[in-house]
């Protein structure tokens, strides 16, 4: 018996060792494991988390992986050029070992936003996880998705 025992056990932890990818929300009572792409690469969404749709908009986080193989001040002159040439404002840009921050605000669409945004690198891929609110909404928005933009880490 102990014997069996001792083989579920370690049954059960390399079974959770070797899980699926699984987002866990204990608030709202449910998990999901994200779907496993064959080979990756380009440039793609991996994940998005919504808040509830106020004014028209849902305000969000999602993380996107890019291929890029330049260094991260290279990535920072790459995303400022495109907002200057699609008339979005840079509000703050540090890096920080390694972790580029930006916070910037402009008109997307019919929408006038405000977005915090943090790129981290690893294996010629930049993991840009970014917040996107109405600005009118950033004040009360904000704080909720800087909070969660800053949870994410590399494995």
């Amino acid at each position: 018996m102990k014997t069996s025992l001792v083989c579920l056990l370690i049954l059960l932890a390399c079974s959770a060792l070797f899980a699926d990818d699984k987002y866990v929300n204990e608030t709202l009572g449910f998990e999901i494991s994200s779907p496993t792409p064959g080979a990756i690469s380009g440039t793609y969404q991996s994940a998005i988390f919504y808040l509830p749709a106020v004014d028209g908009f849902a305000a969000n986080v999602n993380v996107q992986a890019q291929d890029f193989t330049g260094t991260m001040d290279q990535y920072k002159t790459v995303s400022e050029t495109q907002f200057k040439a699609a008339g979005i404002k840079v509000l703050n840009s540090k890096s920080d070992q390694g972790v580029l921050t930006i916070e910037y605000q402009g008109k997307m669409g019919n929408y006038d936003l405000h977005w915090y945004a943090k790129a981290y690198q690893k294996a010629g891929r930049v993991y840009l996880v970014t917040a996107t609110a109405l600005q009118t909404r950033w004040n009360d928005q904000g704080p909720a998705l800087i909070k969660s933009v800053n949870t994410f880490k590399l494995k």
